[in-house]
């Protein structure tokens, strides 16, 4: 070793581990990079184990045939946590989840419940934040009657002229949307047995139009 370094091992072929007078660690090289820097010729792994009986978990960080690999070496899930709160679940089932620790999809993401909007999965075009497709749920107002429901929204907020909705294209290249059946009837198939089930069609004044009735 050098003045101000303490060693252990096989320091100087690269395959123990260094303390430099700097304050650097390294494990398997001589000349550590950074604070902690491992290495190792066959898939280097960092492991961290909770031997507790009733909590035993392990977690891992490895590089190896040109990827890197993050996550729960033990069947358990893997959290990602910021500001001391985990906002990404991962189970060891593969689901994962946003806003929730227990996913019940593959892709599970809630929102916060004092928003009106919801949860809400945003879609963006490259870095233009303004042009965005949104797919979320709206928590309705009773006072107002204004129900719950889905929506999903094509949004420019620098459209020319000002921000605006911009248009949804469903199966542009070819196929039908159906509503209320799993069975294709034309481009356009719309599938109820009540009044409510029924096709309206509304003005910008509030003037509508019924297609299809009770039976």
């Amino acid at each position: 070793t050098n003045a101000g370094e303490a060693g252990l091992g096989h320091v100087d072929p690269g395959r123990g581990l260094l303390v430099t007078s700097g304050g650097s660690v390294g494990i398997g090289t001589s000349s550590p990079s950074t604070l902690l820097d491992l290495q190792g010729p066959t898939n280097p792994e960092l492991r961290i184990t909770d031997t507790d009986p009733g909590s035993a978990a392990a977690a891992t960080f490895r590089a190896e045939n040109s990827s890197v690999t993050l996550g729960a070496y033990s069947d358990d899930p893997l959290y990602l946590v910021a500001n001391n709160s985990t906002k990404m679940t991962v189970t060891a089932g593969g689901d994962v989840g946003i806003g929730t620790t227990s996913p019940q999809s593959q892709l599970n993401v809630a929102g916060s419940s004092s928003s009106s909007n919801g949860s809400q999965l945003r879609l963006s075009q490259g870095s233009a934040v303004n042009k965005r497709f949104n797919l979320g749920y709206h928590t309705g107002a009773p006072a107002t009657q204004n129900v719950d429901y889905g929506k999903i929204e094509v949004y420019n907020a620098s459209e020319p002229g000002g921000a605006k909705y911009m248009p949804l294209s469903l199966q542009s290249a070819g196929g039908s949307v159906v509503i209320g059946s799993t069975i294709s009837k034309g481009l356009l198939g719309v599938s109820g047995d009540t009044y409510s089930q029924s096709v309206f069609l509304t003005g910008a004044g509030g003037s509508w139009g019924q297609l299809g009735g009770e039976t």
